[in-house]
Order: structure tokens, then sequence, then C-alpha cells
């Protein structure tokens, strides 16, 4: 009996030598581990202007998230709710004198009586001024000199039909539908150069425009410093789309600034009727 159980604990020479094999194995495997020649792990080469356009990629596309929010559209200033004073900047004093003012029964007519009314500084109005929108009729009356004979002699422009823009030889009905739905879109033309962005329509088709319509062009156009402003920025400027906002943005950010607006022409996607429009809107400088 007690020799069989010692027999049951000794192992034959075949299982010692799979054993003994599978020891020889497994330490081949481990100083193969230790010693084996490891990969070189490539470095990533990228220079200063591929970091940089990198990270205006990236910029561009957050700003692009935020596009809508920071739009701020061209408003009547007698309708100034809670939210958009906030989003206008102004301080709960301004918009309440404002709406006292409103609440007596009196309108702002202009530019100037806003200011009066709520007193903001002049930076505000330099920033905000020229988004106000007034009706027609308060518009005419505040022209003065030749321009009122312009008038009464010319249709305005901003409300002309289909028909009317259609009775100019030349201008069919695609033409007059783009020149309609641009204004639609970006709302009323303000500078005659804005019609240069409506495809199709040339120098002397905008030409017979002047003739046949009148266009105020009294309204003030806030310019602003190209070196600080972002994508979304720049794609609220009528005809520039977020595409062409953001290669302008990179262009700016890649040289550090600009010295001159005229910079821009150097991209290739903004034409010289783009460019026309951002000279209305842009200027450039470091300081």
């Amino acid at each position: 009996m007690e020799r069989n159980q010692i027999n049951r604990l000794v192992y034959s020479s075949g299982e010692q030598g799979g054993f003994l094999l599978w020891a020889i194995l497994l330490v081949f495997i481990l100083v193969w581990r230790a010693y084996r020649p490891k990969t070189a792990v490539p470095k990533l080469q990228m220079n200063h202007a591929q970091v940089e356009a990198w990270r205006c990629a990236l910029e561009a596309s957050a700003d692009s998230l935020k596009l809508v929010k920071t739009t701020i559209r061209p408003f009547n200033p007698n309708f100034i709710n809670g939210a958009r004073a906030m989003k206008l900047g102004l301080s709960s004093t301004q918009h309440n004198r404002l709406q006292q003012y409103r609440q007596s029964g009196k309108w702002i007519n202009s530019q100037k009586d806003f200011q009066s009314v709520t007193g903001v500084s002049p930076a505000w109005m330099r920033q905000y001024g020229a988004l106000f929108v007034f009706p027609d009729f308060i518009r005419k009356r505040q022209i003065t000199g030749p321009d009122v004979r312009a008038i009464l002699t010319r249709n305005d422009l901003n409300q002309a039909s289909d028909t009317s823009l259609r009775r100019i030889n030349g201008i069919g009905a695609v033409l007059s539908q783009r020149i309609i739905d641009w204004r639609e879109r970006h709302g009323d033309y303000r500078r005659w150069e804005e019609l240069r962005l409506i495809y199709g329509l040339n120098e002397g088709l905008i030409d017979e425009l002047k003739k046949r319509f009148y266009l105020d062009t009294s309204t003030a156009i806030t310019q602003q410093n190209i070196n600080r402003l972002s994508v979304s920025d720049l794609a609220v400027i009528p005809g520039v789309s977020f595409d062409v906002a953001r290669s302008i943005w990179e262009f700016v950010r890649l040289r550090q600034g600009l010295d001159s607006i005229a910079e821009l022409s150097k991209i290739d996607k903004v034409t010289p009727q783009i460019f026309g429009v951002i000279q209305l809107y842009l200027f450039a400088t470091k300081n």
C-alpha cells in the first residue's frame, strides 16, 4: 500500500522531459522579450506653420458652433427686450431708461435719440448704431438736400419688387430673384458695392439700377479691425461665407496680424467682388 502511494508521487521520465521542455521554452520567451530589438516610434514632425494651421482649424470649428449665438442682426431700437439688452451689453439702468421713454408714448427715431435717452457711450454707438433699422418714413424724413429729390423721382432699391426690377433691360426672372434673395438673406442694401456680389450682375446693369432706383447710403457702417475678429465675426459680413471667413482668419493668424487690408487679395477665395465689400466693413492695424 505504502509503495503504491510513493509511486504516484514519482513522475515518469517522459513526464519529467515534458516539464523540462516547458521550462526551457518559458525561459526562452522571457529572455527574448527582454532583449528583442525595439521598434523605434517615429517622432511627430511639425513645423510652426503646421502647428498654427492645426490650431486655426480647431478654433475655427469652435467658432462655427458659436456663430448663430453671437450674430447680432439689424434691429429696431424701439423694441429691445431684456435678452437683447444683455446681448448688446446694455446695463439695467440704460435699458430701464429706454423702457420708461417708450412707456411714455415716445419713439426713438435716430441714433442721436437713442444715445440721449439711454446714455450709452460713443464707443457703444460706433459698434451697434449701424445696426439700427427704422421705418421707411423715418429714414426718408432724416435725409435732406439732393437726396430728397432722388427719393421723389426714383423707387427705393430695398423696396423693389420682381416686376420693377425686370423692367430693366438685361435683368430677367433669375437675376431679379437673386437681387431679392440677397436682400432677404442679408437685410437692406447699404452700399451699391454689395450688388457686385450677385452672380451675373455686371457693372452695366448696376449702373442701370442706379438710374432707376434710389439707395440710402447715409447709414454709417462700423468698420472693425480684422486682427481682432473671430471666424464667426467675419462670417457676418455680407457675401462672406463661413468657409471664406475661416480662410481669411487662418491667413491673418499665420501672419500674426495684417498691416493692410489689401493683403487679403492674396487669398484665392477672396474674389475682387468679395474684397470690394470687405473694404467697407474692415480695416487692418496691428496697433
